[in-house]
């Protein structure tokens, strides 16, 4: 499923982690993660897995939390390249205006 935050999908996935075990202790183990691939790049979890200690249910608020950093990161993104495009339309506009310039001048 996607769960969307100020226009941001992030993609969460729960599965099975064994599916195909026939132990019915480690076929009923769970595997939460998010946007998969991207946890690398962060160095924050992606992955919450059952465990006899640790349930993915209650690391939802981790969860929840780490989709909010990766919105935060999505619109600190966003805003860096809708600045980099305003520079460059500023730059070719200004380009632009020195070509005719030139063009009049010879």
């Amino acid at each position: 499923m996607d769960v969307v935050v100020d226009g941001f999908a992030h993609a969460v996935t729960v599965r099975q982690e064994f599916p195909q075990s026939t132990n019915p202790e480690r076929s009923a183990r769970l595997v939460v993660e998010l946007d998969h691939g991207r946890s690398g790049q962060s160095g924050r979890p992606g992955r919450w897995r059952d465990r006899k200690d640790q349930v993915p249910e209650g690391a939802l608020g981790l969860i929840l939390g780490e989709i909010e950093a990766r919105v935060l990161e999505d619109a600190q993104r966003r805003d860096s390249e809708e600045r980099a495009m305003e520079d460059c339309a500023v730059r070719w506009r200004a380009a632009v205006e020195e070509a005719k310039a030139r063009a009049v001048q010879d």
